[in-house]
């Protein structure tokens, strides 16, 4: 999937967003607050730097998609994961040379990635 790049300023706060056809994403809160722990609209999946579903900094539509977010700047930085759409999501890394499995959430789940996927998240995959 072919995405465009596009920054926007919001409050002195640069955000990357990126837009593919099919695919809205949102920028991340500018603050992660405790209210706002497992933020994330019916019907997406979201991605936070944070335990606890705290600190959102990716959330997409459901569908059917391979999501590269390292080539978005947001590889590697994946803590919990929370998964509204109606199909399995899988996360994965790049290692270099192949795409590596990290972890599944299916969906309705919520949780903390296990240490062995923090922080090493580079693509999204919802499975249809």
């Amino acid at each position: 999937m072919a995405h465009t790049g596009r920054r926007l300023r919001s409050g002195g706060l640069l955000t990357t967003v990126a837009i593919a056809a099919g695919l809205a994403l949102t920028p991340a809160p500018a603050a992660a607050s405790a209210a706002a722990a497992w933020d994330c609209p019916q019907g997406w999946i979201c991605l936070y730097d944070h335990a606890g579903g705290v600190g959102r900094f990716y959330a997409a539509t459901d569908g059917c998609w391979f999501d590269n977010i390292g080539l978005q700047g947001l590889g590697d930085r994946a803590t919990s994961v929370y998964n509204r759409t109606s199909h399995r999501v899988n996360l994965a890394n790049w290692n270099g040379s192949a795409w590596e499995h990290l972890v599944h959430a299916d969906p309705g789940q919520a949780f903390n990635l296990p240490a062995s996927a923090d922080n090493r998240t580079d693509a999204v995959h919802v499975i249809c």
